[in-house]
């Protein structure tokens, strides 16, 4: 995936992501709040590739997340219990024994 296409998914999920609020996520939303793209100011038009500046690492990483996550549909009912088993039908007990 592209960092365009990349950047778009998480245009796309952020209106349905929530952040606790503590200081080290305010500081990661801060982040994704300055992340923007390179300006050019002799051809007065933005740049293709975002700026690589104190913000990119922590929108990277982000990024990154959103493209990780499993957007299958499958939900779950209770997120106090774990998962008893691996989407190939193996439990997690058996793979660390």
């Amino acid at each position: 995936m592209s960092v365009e296409d990349g950047i778009q998914l998480v245009r796309s999920r952020l209106p349905n992501t929530w952040f606790k609020k503590t200081s080290n996520v305010n500081r990661g939303v801060e982040c994704l709040r300055n992340y923007r793209r390179e300006f050019n100011e002799k051809l007065n038009v933005y740049m293709e590739r975002p700026k690589h500046d104190w913000s990119s690492h922590a929108a990277d990483a982000f990024r990154y997340l959103m493209i990780g996550l499993d957007e299958t549909g499958s939900t779950r009912s209770d997120w106090n219990k774990p998962y008893e088993t691996t989407l190939s039908g193996d439990t997690y007990k058996n793979q660390y024994l």
